[in-house]
């Protein structure tokens, strides 16, 4: 059982795809496939639930299209130790 969770996704293959227009490219022989992910992991005890996981399918700058996922978690407040706070 890995201890990272990834979201189900709904999007197409996001490598080897034309850097100018929508299209799969197969220059070297390599099928469209999902090498663009993303991983959560997170304390058993604290809060991370994925909102949204998606890919920028008309996002042209590489071969790979971005992918980015919203999360909503719940955040600790930092340990302060108070004796040190204020100066004297």
């Amino acid at each position: 059982m890995s201890i990272f969770k990834e979201a189900e996704f709904n999007f197409k293959p996001t490598y080897r795809r034309m850097r100018d227009d929508p299209g799969y490219s197969n220059k070297k022989g390599q099928c469209p496939s999902w090498t663009d992910r993303v991983f959560v992991k997170s304390r058993p005890s604290q809060y991370c639930q994925i909102l949204e996981y998606d890919s920028m399918e008309h996002c042209y700058l590489s071969d790979h299209r971005p992918v980015y996922q919203v999360l909503e978690v719940a955040v600790e407040p930092p340990y302060i130790n108070r004796k040190y706070m204020y100066a004297d």
